[in-house]
């Protein structure tokens, strides 16, 4: 039986932010060299409860774990990290422009941690399709808005295989 991992109860805020980094352009190892500079400055601006960590490509997740806090001071922390990549990074003798859009979740600390990465996710790329470089809150209407897609992605798989079938 698989169990369902869970955040910590202190855990209130999953921001996954994607650096807009192409690997094919800069070579995997520059383009590596340039994730673990930001990752290290966004980690010079956490508290010492919080993590930074590689997803995955290029996308690092942070986690704010800031207990109690308001979610306005959340959202202000969140947008500080973003901030903090403004600032040209100088990986070897060349300088690069980073770009993030940042997908926050305000937790409870009991929701599934692959429902979070999930929100997060949509939330990021609301963001990014805004335009980018900014924090963009998970809420109700997104919510929904996602489970629509998921039941018209299970709606259109389904009738490709009765399609299939009755061909």
């Amino acid at each position: 039986m698989r169990q369902r991992r869970r955040w910590s109860q202190a855990a209130n805020l999953l921001l996954r932010a994607v650096a807009d980094i192409i690997n094919d352009s800069l070579g995997h190892r520059a383009g590596d060299r340039l994730l673990v500079a930001v990752a290290e400055r966004l980690a010079a601006d956490l508290e010492a409860t919080d993590t930074v960590t590689r997803f995955g490509g290029d996308e690092l997740v942070v986690v704010l774990e800031r207990g109690a806090a308001e979610p306005a001071a959340i959202a202000a922390a969140a947008s500080r990290l973003l901030d903090a990549l403004a600032q040209p990074f100088r990986i070897g003798p060349r300088e690069y422009s980073v770009t993030a859009s940042a997908g926050l979740v305000i937790t409870t600390g009991t929701e599934d941690v692959d429902e979070v990465l999930r929100d997060a996710d949509a939330a990021m790329y609301r963001a990014k399709a805004r335009g980018g470089g900014q924090v963009q809150q998970f809420d109700a209407p997104m919510r929904a808005e996602l489970l629509k897609r998921v039941e018209l992605g299970r709606a259109l798989r389904g009738s490709g295989r009765r399609a299939w079938r009755s061909g």
